[in-house]
């Protein structure tokens, strides 16, 4: 029967498009004080996940010490109930928020010193932190060059300032 017919193929098109979905972490941020941050809040904000789909989590995320500022994200990945990784079916928008530390004020007082007249220098490596500054087994190093020998005054300075963890150098927190 189809010998009695042309039949010209004109084929349509079978289109799936990505399901779209949000995840979303929260922003948490202290003052350096020498311990591990990170927030564990991520979640799915906006969308839905076909049925028999989960979001997995593949680890806890971000966590930092030291003064910094980074996207709170994770890794993660969408699979089936047969636990098969279908997240490439998705169009996973990333809202991640931010985990930030900023630097600890620190007041380092250099102390006045004062004697009479000896013909010998005058040199002091007294100095005060101001309280509640330094955390946890945190040190400072100072190498002090102020030096006065003759009658009259002069800043008591100071070249470098280093502040350990025992070996560690954490100044810049």
């Amino acid at each position: 029967v189809t010998s009695n017919y042309d039949v010209t193929e004109d084929y349509g098109t079978l289109k799936i498009t990505q399901r779209t979905v949000t995840i979303t972490s929260g922003n948490k941020e202290k003052v350096y004080d020498g311990y591990e941050m990170s927030l564990n809040d991520h979640h799915m904000s906006a969308g839905t996940l076909a049925l028999n789909h989960n979001l997995v989590f593949l680890n806890n995320g971000i966590v930092v010490k030291d003064v910094c500022e980074v996207l709170n994200s994770i890794e993660y990945k969408i699979v089936d109930i047969e636990g098969n990784d279908v997240t490439s079916n998705y169009d996973v928008t990333e809202d991640y928020g931010i985990l930030k530390i900023t630097p600890r004020p620190i007041t380092i007082t250099v102390k006045d010193a004062e004697k009479i007249y000896d013909g010998t220098p005058l040199t002091s490596e007294l100095f005060e932190i101001s309280v509640d500054s330094l955390v946890l087994d945190h040190h400072v190093e100072i190498e002090f060059t102020g030096s006065q020998t003759n009658a009259g005054e002069s800043k008591n300075i100071y070249e470098s300032i280093v502040i350990l963890s025992g070996e560690e150098d954490v100044t810049r927190n």
